[in-house]
This record gives C-alpha cells, structure tokens and sequence, in this order.
C-alpha cells in the first residue's frame, strides 16, 4: 500500500491530497476527538479492503494521530469483535505516531518494521507478543516508552534507537538474539525483571541505566557507556571478559566487594575461555599450540591463581594445598613412605565411591570441583599417616610447616631433604598469600 494523494485525502480531507509531510503533522496538532476517530474509521476500511486482496499491511510514511481508547465500537487499526492480531507481514517504516501511541495486547504473527519510526508522545507495547523478526532500527521515542510483559519470539533490533524519555521493559522475554547496538538515549534505561537468550549493547551512549533482577544467558556490553550505570540481582550466565570487568568495575566503585569479586571470578573464566579455547584438534597438536603462543606467561599465571583459590574466591583451597604438600612430605620422609602413597591412593578410592553412592542415596548434587577432592585427599592423608607414625606424623608436620621454624632457621627436621623443604615452605606461603586474599574478598580484592 502507498501513501497515494487519494489515500491522504481519504484520511485527512481533500485539501491535504498533494500536502507535505509537515503540514500533514501540523494539521494532526490540531485535530479534535470526532477527526481522530473519523482517521481510524477510514484506516480500518483500508486495511480491510487490502486484506480481503491477500496483501501485506504496509503503513510506510503514514502519520497517525492519537490512538483511540478501547470502546465499543472500534480499537484502533481492529473492529470491536475483532481479534488484535496482525496476520500478515507489516510495516510502519518511516511512520510518525504523533500523539499517544498503544499497541496493548497486540499479536504480531509476521515480520514487523518500525524501522525509523518516530513516536511523539508516549508510547505503550504491553502485553504484546512479536512471533517472528521485529525491526525497531533507527526508531526515535520522543517521550515515555513502555514495554510491559512483552515476548519476542524471534529476532529483535533496536539499533541505533533513541530514547530521550523515560524507557522501561518489564518482565520482557527475548527469546532469540536481541540487538540494542549504538543506541543512545538522553534520560533512563530500565530492564526489570527480563529474560534475554542473547542480548546486545554495543557501543550503545546511555545516561542511566538500570539493570535489576533480569536473567541474561548472554550479555555483551562491549564499548558501552553508561553515565550513572545500575546494576542489582542480575543472573548472568554467559559474556565476553570486557562485560564481566565492566560490571565488577561497578561494584567496585560502590564499595560492594563481594559483588566485585564474584564478577571479578566471571571475568576471569571469560578470560579462561580465551586463553583455553575449545578445539577438535588433536592432544599433541594442541600441546605445541600452548607452549607455542606468546601468552604462555599469562596461562601460567592464570592456571596457578585458579587451583589456588579460584581468583580469591575460595578460602579453604589454599588451607587444602597446604594440608596436603606438608602431609605429603612427611608421608614420603617417613620409612613408611610406600605403604603411605598406597593406602592412600586406596582410601582415597574407596572414599570417593562411598561418599558418590551416600550422594545419589540422598539425591544431592554432584560436586567435581578441586576443593572437594583435595579435602577427600587430605582426610586419606591423614587417616593413612596417623595410622602408620601415630602422633609422630602430626608432631613432623607441625614442624615443616612452623613459620617461627622457618624464621629461626631451625630446620633439623629437613636435613638431607632441604630443597625440597625450601620449595614447599615457599609453595606454602604463596598459599598462605593466597588465603590472605580470599579472606579479605568482603572487604576488598
């Protein structure tokens, strides 16, 4: 359908056939309720004409007055009886909506196009749901922005978009990929309690903000800027590294190191997963691959901070690593030294496969992270070293690991084996640094 002379004059009165764009707005300022509502009662008879001829709603250029209130007689673009749902591929590209706009409970079943649409007054999507693709490219919302309990099924694109009154989605769903690129707006941003599969703000010019209680599978702030940024309560399973610094860099700036640390954490598998990509190569290609990059330096470091205390995050990992390479020493100094690494190896065994079924008794969740096999690890060495030196083991393992020990230079103990006593004591107080830095991540990092 095209903006013909004949469908201006059928919709704004024959002396606007041939009018501009702006005298057409001008004219719309100042129409009365009986105008707007004899511009709908036309509009329906288009659109009905056009359907009954199998074509697609096209609305390119129109521009619309204030939208009805619901009635008993029509509801905008629907007849009263008729259900609010467009059935066919439509466009409003380029459209103006110059005073209220309300697509409420509106169904979407095609394509729609509001690309470079401009709202002038407030603007209402609630309840709505878009069954495929949705354009919102380059759309300009002068006022109020309203998305309440809206679903998008399919892709979403709101790039380049300005926002320059107050904008909220609330309990939204994006359930495909979901673009806010380049978007810019000049009041504030809220997301409340949304879904997003995939969503995008990249390079997006933001004064406020707010992100609060939203499940985001995948977010990607990369290259936003946000002037007074918010973030609380937000599920984020998935982002590239510069996404997690950005938000821990915000908690930071609060003072809230406990939520800095956690991002801080994410930050760092992000960056694990640049460091570590996934590959079908095979095993010998990939181990000349790490060794053969520049950043082997950084994998080194970034491996060691993760076994030791998981980035600061993990108190009793660094207590576990230490319990473990002194009771390793004793074991293996000790005459007994055979029968300790294997009754060890059997406990820890045995311990692992009773403390699985106990679990799968009880249905509790599996655990496969590196503290609970070096407490299981540490438990057989202790149990195994006990039973075969007594108090013995306990009183040499005081004394391996004894810092006043180490700062008096009382090393009888380590005689004949005092390399190896120098690499753990200096194993242990990385440890011990280690711990330092994850008892202190509720104050600061």
């Amino acid at each position: 359908m095209n903006f013909t002379p004949k469908i201006k004059a059928k919709l704004y009165g024959e002396n606007f056939r041939g009018a501009s764009e702006q005298e057409i707005i001008e004219e719309i300022n100042e129409w009365k309720t009986l105008q707007v509502s004899v511009f709908w009662e036309n509009l329906r008879e288009i659109k009905k004409e056009l359907l009954s001829q199998n074509q697609e709603l096209d609305f390119s250029y129109f521009i619309f007055p204030n939208f009805e209130e619901r009635s008993s007689k029509a509801f905008n673009f629907f007849e009263s009886k008729e259900k609010q749902s467009f059935m066919t591929n439509i466009s409003f590209h380029k459209a103006h909506f110059i005073g209220k706009t309300n697509f409420h409970s509106v169904h979407f079943n095609k394509e729609c196009d509001f690309s470079n649409a401009t709202f002038h007054q407030d603007t209402r999507f609630n309840h709505s749901t878009f069954a495929t693709n949705s354009n919102f490219k380059r759309a300009k919302f002068v006022n109020e922005a309203l998305f309440y309990n809206i679903v998008f099924q399919k892709k979403i694109c709101f790039d380049e978009s300005g926002f320059h009154g107050r904008t909220v989605f609330h309990e939204c769903k994006f359930h495909s990929f979901s673009s806010f690129s380049l978007v810019s707006s000049k009041y504030r941003i809220t997301f409340f309690s949304c879904f997003a599969k995939h969503i995008s703000f990249k390079y997006s010019r933001i004064n406020h903000a707010y992100f609060v209680k939203n499940n985001f599978q995948y977010l990607n702030l990369h290259g936003i800027a946000i002037e007074t940024p918010f973030f609380s309560d937000n599920k984020i399973k998935d982002a590239e590294r510069e996404t997690f610094a950005y938000i821990k860099h915000f908690f930071d700036n609060g003072n809230d190191y406990i939520s800095a640390n956690y991002y801080y954490a994410q930050e760092m598998r992000a960056y694990q997963r640049e460091l570590f990509p996934k590959s079908n190569a095979s095993f010998f290609k990939k181990l000349y691959h790490w060794f053969n990059k520049p950043n082997l330096s950084d994998k080194l470091v970034f491996g060691f901070s993760k076994i030791a205390s998981n980035f600061g995050q993990n108190i009793f990992l660094p207590l576990y690593w230490i319990l473990f390479s002194g009771m390793l020493l004793v074991g293996l100094k000790g005459e007994h030294n055979l029968l300790f690494i294997g009754y060890s190896f059997v406990f820890l065994v045995l311990f692992i496969i009773s403390t699985t079924l106990f679990r799968k008794l009880l249905k509790m969740k599996k655990r496969e992270d590196l503290v609970w096999l070096l407490s299981q690890t540490v438990i057989s060495f202790f149990i195994i070293g006990y039973g075969l030196y007594g108090g013995e083991f306990i009183s040499n393992f005081a004394k391996v690991i004894n810092p006043v020990k180490m700062i008096r230079g009382d090393n009888s103990y380590c005689l004949g084996i005092e390399l190896s006593c120098l690499l753990l004591r200096i194993f242990i107080a990385t440890m011990v640094y280690h711990f330092v830095i994850a008892s202190k991540r509720g104050v600061r990092r």
